[in-house]
């Protein structure tokens, strides 16, 4: 027997996005069928490595559906509205007038209503999560960083987290959860065009005071330090800022001077691959717990590029030395990015051992049959598809 599933995801950051749109013009005038294998083919984010693989192993029919995209919202309501019942798209006319999150709401509840899914994956949380039970399928999420707003354990049957904290808080909630890994996809190793050595040390990733503030702070100073060598620091990613113009990225300077904007999916793993050294910090709950564990570790390994990440107390438990190096503070930050930059050959053999690694032991097709099997037996359990 067939199962269906609907994963809901987000191509991250938004600024990437449309970057992307303004140099694609013809994704205005695709079908809904044709954006969505667009927008995967960007392999932003978490792009089709759960989907494509549960396809694979069969007895799945999994599709993406992109959250927080007005475009692939609008794409999915004129397949939706553009058919059916009067009063179906008269109150689609209503819900839009209400606001852009009311609408893709809406646009979602509808799209699982016409599809009937057996399995919700909301991957990425951006919409009240009550609206999942409401769709009668078994609604799966998970969970990576701290709870997102208008969310709630309870609204889910089934939860994935990388974090035992995670894991204990959800199932003293009576929520079955498990511990997910992140991990690499290997067709983006063969994706990537050769490495051609672009960049000195990059880092790629959110910045800002909300989530950000110690890592912030802690690349604003090396970035400074860092300025008057031939080794500047450049950086990528997106600046979380809700708390007003005394966290914007202009108090911050010598990040503003090297900061060149949003980058995502392939665009960024060439970055990873083009650069002597990938500099790896976590957010602020990890920073403060200890714990050192995030999706860029794996794609800066995945992707060959050498990764020097914070010393946290899991790493050594969690992989087996030699495939990356680890900095405790700005002093041993500075003296590692200096001595690697120098010992070229040092610092490919890390980055192979590093990349082969994960693509033997973090595989997402591994990490996607994984889930796949407990999603199962959870759905099972639930009484839905056996």
């Amino acid at each position: 027997m067939t199962t269906k599933l609907i994963k809901f995801d987000v191509v991250h950051p938004a600024g990437y996005l449309a970057r992307k749109h303004a140099e694609h013009p013809q994704v205005w005038a695709m079908t809904l069928a044709e954006y969505r294998e667009w927008l995967i083919g960007l392999r932003s984010n978490y792009s089709d490595f759960y989907t494509y693989w549960l396809d694979e192993e069969g007895g799945w029919a999994a599709e993406e559906f992109f959250l927080n995209d007005p475009l692939f919202i609008d794409k999915a309501a004129k397949e939706l509205f553009g058919i059916g019942s009067t009063p179906r798209r008269i109150a689609a006319g209503l819900t839009q007038r209400l606001g852009r999150a009311d609408w893709q709401e809406a646009v979602v509840a509808a799209y699982c209503e016409e599809h009937r899914p057996d399995v919700v994956f909301a991957r990425s949380n951006p919409i009240r999560s009550e609206l999942w039970p409401r769709t009668g399928a078994f609604a799966v999420s998970r969970l990576a960083a701290r709870m997102p707003w208008r969310w709630h354990p309870q609204h889910f049957d089934l939860l994935f987290c990388d974090d035992t904290v995670f894991r204990d808080f959800f199932e003293q909630h009576g929520v079955p959860t498990h511990l997910n890994r992140q991990g690499f996809d290997p067709r983006i190793a063969e994706e990537l065009a050769p490495a051609a050595e672009r960049f000195g040390a990059v880092f790629v990733g959110g910045l800002g005071i909300a989530n950000f503030a110690r890592r912030t702070h802690f690349l604003e100073e090396l970035a400074q330090r860092l300025a008057p060598t031939d080794l500047a620091l450049d950086l990528w990613g997106y600046w979380w800022d809700e708390t007003g113009p005394a966290s914007s990225l202009a108090v911050f300077p010598a990040l503003a001077d090297r900061f060149h904007g949003a980058t995502s999916g392939l665009e960024m793993y060439r970055i990873f691959a083009d650069a002597k050294i990938v500099l790896n910090d976590y957010v602020d709950l990890d920073i403060r717990s200890g714990i050192g564990y995030n999706q860029r570790m794996f794609e800066t390994m995945g992707a060959g590029g050498f990764l020097l990440t914070r010393k946290a107390s899991n790493l050594e438990n969690d992989f087996p030395p030699g495939l990356f190096e680890t900095f405790t503070d700005i002093e041993d930050c500075l003296d590692k990015i200096r001595y690697f930059a120098r010992n070229e050959a040092e610092r490919r053999e890390i980055a192979q051992r590093g990349q082969a690694h994960v693509l033997e032991h973090f595989s997402y097709r591994d990490i996607a049959l994984d889930f796949g099997e407990k999603v199962k037996a959870g759905l099972v359990a639930h009484g839905g598809c056996s």
